[in-house]
């Protein structure tokens, strides 16, 4: 009877407290809108902070939710800034929300270390990897082509697979002007293709030499920094992305029918008859054949198909405070719009990080590919010597003649060669061509990061690159009496292709009175690269089908060579930034590189550059002009250089072999060859660059603009320069030999807007570049 007691005392106070608090409560009604333009915002979040009782905004902006004197509501809205409001005796509260303005305060990477956007002095441009996830290409380089200004993407081809030419601010040698990427840290300059774009994070395109002279030696054509995804503590999260598509080709030129074919070459003919009778020559006869007793074949469409691309991409990350991960799986396949041209890619990445200790954490960022494409040649007469280009052959190839023969088999070179050329077949060197690569690649690094004291950080990155090429080509005999690959032959070619890379790097940053403010860096780096090929073939094989394509199936002529090559760079490093009242900033950074490819007298290379900026928005005249949120302008300097031009051009090799001075086997003596001169005079090619910024942010951000004026020279161009005929057969040296300018200026203009569920974003980009060759 007690415990009854106790319980009904109990729950009648408990019923008590709550008509208390209900007593307390009252309506609050109110309305959200934009703090810039005043617009109202619906479907804004109300909530009672520390419980779960809230509203949205209606299509007018305006809520009504019931609430307590001393509790806060928590609004917030897709693209603004949260805001908390704690409730008084008002019962009506109009709430303003700011738009996240955080893209002028996120950190960027600028090579070895970070620093926020509005701090920048270099020509930076960052991409938002969450667009190019969107886009159907192959390639992380493709993805690029639009986004920024100043940065020209092309392909050649158009084929599955093919490399991309990726061009910032123009062409300033005449060896390569491929952009160095790095990818968490790791220096690369081969293909891009191998990567998923689904798994990036930020891309940043470094396009001045103030912001590139960090990385020396490779620089010279700008630098592509690339972040890929890492986990975040809390729940594990499965992403799955996944399109599905068709490739055509388009707007193809009208190719002339049988009829047209022969009533237009009679006409020619006709024409050069007169011209031949007033010079007294004997005229040429016209073409005799009935165009309606002949074929009319369109041989340009032929070639071409409706091609099928697909991706598919999953993710899963998650983690701890002390464990974070994202792991993925890519598959890409595309069909060519040309026959039997294919490309498919698998690719897997793991990405980790443990935090041993509040001072030390490791990690690694690893992915590894395999792709294989089927290679056919599409320009010209093929990209790859002794591969026909089918396309050409399809412009030239008369309608007059069928696809097939009475036999059924492909037809080969036209019977009257002299009306209707010496055209191949481009449907059956399609068909036929055999040429596969395959790629197998393992990219990453893992490190180690360590807080010596709170404002300095080491870290050390170890890196590889490993590259398992395996090139197989048959070239089958076919055709009217075998003509085409009169002998069949096999060729393959394996190749491993290793860098590593090891760098390390001290960071320091400390903040005096929030007035001065100072980071400095340095650091070493090591990479080393060997290339393995081996090449091996065959001919005369009895059997063609693919089930005897072997170098053991043949029987005639084989062939095998083997070669090793090596480079190697060593580099110093520094950064030093200041800046005052984060309103005035000043950068240096220094890098030196010894380069194996140069002799030992020119070996060492220094790279530096200067940079300033103006934040002159943060000043206090412009206190009162609130439609501009942020305007800073900018200047820098800086020297670069470049290294991509073979392995030991400063030596000059020498063939070993057997010669037979008099003609017979029994007087054979050894000989030697020169290969190629060297020249140890060479040295680095040298860019300078010059670069005035300014960039504006208007209303709160909703309109941004960046304006770049830039002159770029590059000096001591090594090229190969011709010897006469009694110089010999071998290649001829290179030397320092000329000089390129390139000057321009470059204009992004974006509008970006938030107003509901709905929001968008456009953007427009302009560059202007002037190249020209000042010395050859």
């Amino acid at each position: 009877m007690k415990i009854i007691t106790k319980t009904l005392i109990l729950s009648f106070i408990g019923l008590l407290f709550v008509m208390q608090l209900h007593a307390q409560e009252k309506v609050i009604t109110g309305t959200v809108i934009d703090a810039t333009s005043g617009e109202t915002l619906p479907g804004a979040s109300i909530i009672i902070t520390g419980t779960v009782v809230g509203t949205i905004t209606d299509l007018d902006g305006k809520f009504t939710i019931s609430a307590s004197e001393g509790d806060k509501l928590s609004v917030s809205f897709v693209g603004y800034l949260s805001e908390e409001i704690e409730i008084g005796s008002q019962t009506i509260i109009d709430i303003q929300l700011k738009p996240d303005l955080a893209e002028l305060e996120e950190v960027v990477v600028i090579g070895y270390s970070t620093m926020r956007k509005s701090n920048l002095t270099g020509a930076i441009s960052t991409v938002d990897a969450k667009e190019l996830s969107k886009i159907p290409v192959v390639s992380v380089a493709h993805a690029l082509q639009g986004q920024t200004s100043g940065v020209q993407v092309t392909q050649s081809t158009g084929a599955p697979g093919d490399p991309i030419s990726v061009r910032i601010r123009g062409t300033g040698t005449f060896g390569s002007n491929d952009p160095l990427y790095v990818i968490d840290g790791i220096p690369t300059t081969s293909s891009m293709n191998s990567f998923s774009h689904a798994d990036i994070e930020l891309i940043q395109i470094i396009k001045d030499a103030s912001a590139s002279a960090i990385y020396g030696a490779r620089a010279a054509n700008g630098v592509v920094l690339i972040t890929t995804k890492g986990g975040k503590a809390g729940k594990t999260q499965i992403d799955f992305d996944a399109y599905y598509g068709w490739q055509s080709v388009y707007n193809l030129p009208d190719m002339l029918n049988t009829e047209q074919f022969i009533m237009i070459q009679n006409e020619s003919l006709n024409n050069t008859n007169v011209q031949r009778e007033a010079l007294g020559q004997p005229p040429l006869a016209l073409n005799p054949d009935d165009p309606a007793t002949l074929p009319d074949y369109d041989w340009l469409n032929s070639i071409f198909r409706v091609a099928p691309i697909q991706n598919y991409h999953i993710g899963l990350s998650g983690g701890s405070e002390k464990f974070t991960y994202h792991s993925s799986f890519n598959y890409f396949n595309q069909k060519g719009i040309i026959l039997n041209s294919n490309y498919q890619r698998y690719t897997f990445r793991f990405n980790t990080q443990t935090n041993i200790n509040t001072r030390l954490k490791i990690g690694n960022n690893l992915s590894l590919t395999y792709s294989d494409r089927d290679v056919i040649g599409n320009s010209g007469d093929g990209k790859r010597s002794g591969v026909p280009g089918i396309v050409r052959y399809a412009l030239l190839r008369p309608s007059a003649i069928p696809l097939y023969d009475s036999e059924g088999n492909y037809t080969d070179l036209p019977d009257n060669q002299t009306f209707y050329g010496d055209a191949y077949n481009p449907v059956a060197f399609a068909e036929n061509t055999d040429d596969v690569e395959k790629m197998n690649r393992l990219f990453g690094n893992l490190y180690a990061e360590y807080t010596i004291l709170d404002n300095l950080i080491f870290r050390s990155t170890g890196g590889i690159d490993l590259r398992i090429n395996n090139q197989r080509k048959f070239n089958m005999t076919y055709g009217d009496f075998d003509r085409i690959n009169q002998t069949n032959r096999l060729l393959i070619k394996p190749e491993t292709n290793t860098e590593f890379t090891w760098n390390n790097v001290l960071n320091y940053s400390k903040s005096f009175n929030e007035t001065h403010n100072i980071s400095a860096l340095a650091g070493t780096e090591i990479i080393t690269s060997r290339l393995e090929k081996h090449e091996a073939s065959r001919q005369d094989f009895q059997r063609q089908t693919p089930h005897y394509r072997y170098l053991d199936a043949g029987t005639g002529i084989q062939t095998n060579t083997e070669s090793v090559s090596e480079w190697a760079l060593l580099s110093y490093f520094g950064r030093f930034t200041y800046n005052f009242k984060g309103k005035y900033f000043l950068e240096g950074n220094l890098r030196r590189d010894a380069s194996s490819r140069f002799g030992s007298d020119n070996r060492w290379g220094t790279f530096p550059s200067a940079s300033t900026g103006w934040i002159i928005s943060r000043e206090k005249f412009m206190e009162n002009i609130k439609f501009i949120y942020h305007m800073k302008i900018r200047a820098s300097w800086g020297q670069l250089g470049n290294q991509e031009i073979g392995d030991y051009p400063f030596v000059t090799p020498i063939t070993q072999g057997i010669g037979y001075p008099f003609g017979t086997p029994s007087t054979a003596n050894e000989s030697f060859t020169i290969e190629k001169i060297g020249n140890d005079d060479i040295k680095w090619e040298s860019t300078t660059q010059t670069n005035l910024g300014i960039d504006i942010s208007l209303f709160e951000g909703q309109i941004s603009t960046t304006f770049e004026y830039f002159v770029k020279k590059t000096s001591d161009i090594l090229l190969r320069v011709p010897l006469p005929y009694l110089g010999g057969s071998a290649e001829p040296p290179y030397i320092n030999a000329a000089d390129v300018e390139n000057k321009g200026f470059e204009f992004i203009l974006i509008h970006k807007r938030v107003k509901g569920d709905f929001n968008y974003n456009f953007s427009v980009n302009f560059s202007a570049i002037d190249n020209v060759v000042t010395s050859l």
